[in-house]
């Protein structure tokens, strides 16, 4: 199913990502969970919906060169290429979701630009989260017991 398609209600609650990791953690099995928010869509939209010029304009990439607080120079094609693969390995992607977005960035830099970028590089996670469940989890006690009981 194209990730447009995929309504709010389909990604995976903060709980049901815990249980995935604390499986993984019993298993003693890899696991990765990647989000992509604003400033990873920028970079992953580089030279595809995003120019070299526009690059320059954009307040993500102003305020990195300006502050050194965004850990990456753009233009950077093969930072968008390790992404790529980043993403396609991933257990779990964090998406940002249609309605009642948290993210505080411009619209055209949240879903709909990721699900452009991922219709592009024909990206197919099985697995979908909301982009900010790295954040909202660590509310839960199960994320504190899963810590402390684990190695990490």
């Amino acid at each position: 199913m194209p990730l447009k398609d995929v309504p709010d209600q389909k990604l995976l609650s903060e709980l049901e990502v815990l249980r995935r990791v604390h499986r993984a953690l019993r298993q003693k099995k890899p696991f990765s969970l990647v989000r992509i928010g604003d400033g990873e869509n920028i970079v992953l939209a580089q030279d595809k919906f995003i120019r070299s010029k526009e690059l320059e304009e954009i307040y993500w990439v102003r305020q990195g060169r300006r502050t050194g607080g965004k850990g990456v120079d753009l233009p950077n094609l093969v930072l968008r290429d390790r992404m790529l693969k980043g993403i396609k390995a991933a257990d779990i992607v964090g998406i940002c979701r249609y309605h009642n977005d948290e993210m505080a960035a411009p619209t055209k830099f949240k879903r709909a630009l990721t699900n452009k970028i991922f219709d592009h590089y024909q990206l197919c996670p099985a697995n979908l989260c909301y982009v900010f469940c790295n954040r909202k989890m660590v509310s839960y006690r199960y994320f504190w017991k899963i810590i402390n009981q684990y190695r990490t």
